[in-house]
């Protein structure tokens, strides 16, 4: 059954994506419909279905169809807003696109027309270079546009980026063919020390890579950026991960110039920092990198650097500190763990909860036997939940300290912790879902099941307080009680989600 249900839900995916893509539905909205619908389709594979489940299921998706066509509606009203001015460019690429599929010969002169009339537009000037190069074939012809649209678009970082991808893409074309010429050669030649086929075409020149190098800085000197620096970086990560080269290896060109891959690395994150391109993603990759040569006290301290300057709210590279310092301790003495609780909680007590969900989970797992520290990060994610509230979805904190007591001391303890985390302002939907399901798990595992289900029914019952419109949470509370209960109090149950959702109760069962 499990599987049926899955494929049908796996078949859904490229229109759930397009709906979102479209910004006709959230991604909330969207694993909520994936969650309703799993359910129906459940239900219809039971032994003997019933005939309110098929027209639960049709309301259902009526009600979802018509609130899709009035989403995208008022899409379409925004879209038209916004079209002002663009309207002409778009009948122009659509011209494009019928000469390139028609095929009759006259997409050369479409594109000088379109070039001629809208030469400040980015996305001509990579159109007609991408059909230069995909097409026709014509690397040369290809390399002339970008520069050309380079020129009159200076600023642009996606023609920049094209550009650059399409430069790779020859180069790598150009590996392929001596591959191939080198294979070819080999077959006559027979030579044992030779190199496979497969790792020329791994290799990239000398000259090669100069001629890229050069214009990766041509495109820093213009447009420096984060994306830029991103993309020279990949690829001089690239080269070294094809050449295999070490820290003293050098690649010397026909002009008897020489690079070493990783020192230039190490130049060009140096200077991502000095021109104020550092983002928390290469600054990753920077502290990262270091780790890799070995070089771990530079590595620490980039690291401490960075996340005490411009970088002092970036999760990741707090992460990434913090796993290196807790690495380095192998048993950590009382001082150790003093030293790691304080650097932890400067991000945590800075950065929201729900940007900080691994710094969060690594912390509470570092110190969840040291209980002086633990109960000192319960009272930081107290405050912390206090300002931001509980989350409704998603990571929810609060569900992560529950389950870590549970794990450690049990249920009570557990459920001592979840009743004061249920004191806080905003306790969030995702806690109470996830006691309940603590509740229900224990219900049937255990021989206490009246007991569990109680405190279910309380939690149920506390949730409903703050949650009394949401269908789902009926539709649990509802399901709990037939398998669990009895047919009064699922009747009550019932009955009651009725009367408060009114127009939504055809959707509880």
């Amino acid at each position: 059954m499990a599987d049926v249900v899955q494929y049908k839900l796996e078949r859904m995916v490229n229109e759930l994506d397009d709906l979102e893509r479209r910004g006709i539905f959230s991604r909330r909205e969207i694993a909520e419909i994936v969650k309703q619908r799993r359910k129906f389709e459940y239900r219809l594979k039971r032994p003997s279905p019933l005939k309110q489940d098929y027209i639960a299921y049709i309301d259902y998706e009526k009600a979802i169809d018509a609130l899709r066509i009035l989403r995208k509606k008022a899409v379409t009203r925004e879209l038209k807003k916004k079209d002002d001015g663009k309207g002409d460019i778009e009948l122009w690429f659509q011209y494009l696109e019928f000469c390139r599929q028609r095929r009759h010969g006259h997409m050369k002169k479409v594109l000088a027309q379109v070039i001629r009339f809208h030469p400040k537009v980015p996305g001509v000037w990579i159109y007609a270079a991408s059909w230069e190069f995909d097409h026709n074939l014509n690397a040369a012809a290809a390399r002339a546009l970008m520069q050309s649209g380079l020129r009159s678009c200076p600023h642009s970082e996606a023609l920049w980026v094209e550009y650059l991808r399409m430069e790779l893409t020859y180069l790598n074309k150009l590996s392929a063919r001596r591959a191939a010429l080198g294979d070819d050669v080999g077959a006559l030649v027979s030579d044992p020390g030779r190199k496979s086929t497969q790792d020329l075409r791994r290799e990239i020149t000398p000259d090669q890579l100069f001629y890229a190098v050069q214009v990766y800085d041509k495109a820093l000197k213009v447009l420096p950026s984060s994306a830029m620096f991103d993309l020279y970086i990949k690829f001089l990560m690239e080269t070294i991960g094809r050449g295999g080269h070490s820290k003293s290896s050098t690649l010397s060109g026909s002009s008897g110039k020489y690079i070493d891959p990783v020192a230039h690395v190490l130049m060009i994150f140096d200077k991502a920092q000095s021109l104020g391109c550092i983002s928390e993603d290469l600054a990753c990759q920077h502290v990262s990198f270091l780790l890799q040569l070995g070089r771990l006290d530079d590595a620490r301290n980039l690291a401490e650097k960075l996340c005490d300057g411009e970088l002092s709210a970036a999760v990741n590279l707090w992460v990434l500190r913090l796993s290196i310092e807790m690495k380095r301790i192998i048993t950590p003495s009382k001082a150790d763990l003093s030293y790691v609780f304080d650097l932890i909680q400067n991000p945590l007590k800075k950065i929201s909860v729900a940007q900080a969900e691994n710094l969060w989970l690594m912390g509470l797992k570092y110190f969840s036997n040291h209980k002086h520290y633990f109960d000192k990060l319960v009272d930081i994610s107290l405050s912390s939940l206090i300002r931001d509230g509980g989350s409704d979805d998603g990571f929810s904190l609060s569900s992560a300290i529950v389950n870590f007591v549970l794990q450690k001391d049990g249920i009570q303890s557990a459920r001592d912790m979840y009743k004061r985390l249920f004191a806080l302002p905003r306790p969030g939907l995702a806690l109470y879902r996830n006691c309940i399901e603590i509740e229900l798990n224990l219900a049937s595992s255990a021989g206490a099941k009246k007991v569990n289900l109680v405190e279910a029914r309380k939690i149920y019952e506390a949730a409903l307080s703050t949650y009394d419109q949401d269908v789902s949470l009926w539709q649990d509370y509802h399901s709990m009680e037939s398998k669990m209960g009895t047919s009064e109090t699922a009747a009550a149950v019932h009955w009651r989600a009725r009367k408060i959702l009114k127009n939504n109760a055809k959707l509880l069962i």
